[in-house]
């Protein structure tokens, strides 16, 4: 080969090697030095334009628990403490005054049943309670002394009908009450007085006149008796017992004609004790007809024998 052959041949492996190096020089200008691959990718996802997060991912984010109470996957969270049970609302002052009035009524109505029916220790159960919620309560205290009257129970009948007439002095009905525990328990001068004061604060009270002349009758003073049984039956409401007690002064004043009478009134209104008296005083007046007559036979047969003997 000659020289000048290989001299076209180095200059133009120069050449492409100039051009070669232009290239380079130019790709390395226009991009930063330290831009790798991965560099590269993150500069593409900030050059993306952001979405603007909707409505609802913010509700979401706000709604999101406190941090305390997520749950990760390293550490358990605590529990979240329990809330307090809601405060039972207190009774008002006015709610417990009705509920004790309901009850107090209920228990007295129960009582007073229970009296009448002659259920005594029930009707004491009841008004017990009763007297409980009203220590000072009239129809308690009374009810409580006529139901231990019909037990027979003179000393725990008297402090509730003393209370009564404590309470209300001016009650001819529990002064009525007083006179029946002093009557029971035999104190007949007690009793009387009792009963005078309850037909005092009230003349029309019929049973007082009646108790006050059983009273009387006890104390042997008959007459007295009369006198208010006469009172009892002639006031309205009067019953066939009063009737039958005023037969039964007369009879022991001696007074059969109006002892009859009575009887006959006492049993005209239904009184089986004024039937069995009627009775009783028929056959007494029989046997005096038949003595009697006995000794009017006895009489005159001694008349006989002594006109012989002459």
């Amino acid at each position: 080969m000659s020289t000048e052959t290989q001299r076209s041949r180095s200059l133009l492996i120069v050449c492409g090697l100039a051009v070669m190096f232009v290239a380079c020089d130019r790709a390395a200008t226009s991009r930063p030095e330290s831009d790798s691959p991965h560099e590269a990718h993150l500069r593409k996802a900030k050059a993306k334009p952001q979405p603007t997060p909707r409505a609802s991912a913010v509700k979401t984010a706000k709604a999101k628990p406190p941090a305390a109470y997520v749950v990760s996957s390293t550490r358990r969270a605590p529990a979240k403490p329990k809330a307090p049970p809601e405060p039972v609302a207190a009774k008002t002052s006015t709610e417990t005054t009705v509920a004790s009035t309901a009850d107090f009524a209920r228990l007295l109505k129960d009582g007073r049943a229970a009296n009448k029916a002659k259920d005594y220790e029930e009707a004491i159960d009841n008004l017990e309670q009763a007297l409980e919620a009203k220590p000072r309560h009239i129809g308690v205290r009374i009810d409580l002394a006529r139901a231990y009257v019909g037990l027979k129970q003179a000393d725990k009948a008297r402090p509730h009908a003393k209370m009564a007439v404590d309470i209300v002095p001016t009650s001819s009905y529990a002064w009525n009450t007083l006179g029946r525990v002093e009557l029971l328990d035999r104190q007949f001068a007690a009793a009387a007085t009792a009963f005078k004061r309850a037909t005092k604060q009230n003349p029309k009270n019929l049973y007082a006149w009646n108790n006050l002349g059983l009273a009387l009758m006890r104390a042997r003073k008959l007459v007295d008796a009369v006198v208010a049984f006469k009172v009892a039956t002639t006031l309205a409401g009067t019953t066939d017992y009063m009737w039958n007690n005023l037969g039964t002064a007369y009879e022991r004043l001696r007074d059969a004609e109006h002892a009859r009478g009575a009887y006959e009134q006492a049993a005209a209104m239904g009184s089986f004790s004024a039937k069995a008296s009627l009775r009783r005083m028929k056959r007494k007046a029989q046997k005096a007809k038949a003595a009697a007559a006995k000794k009017a036979n006895t009489a005159a047969s001694a008349s006989v024998r002594d006109e012989t003997k002459s």
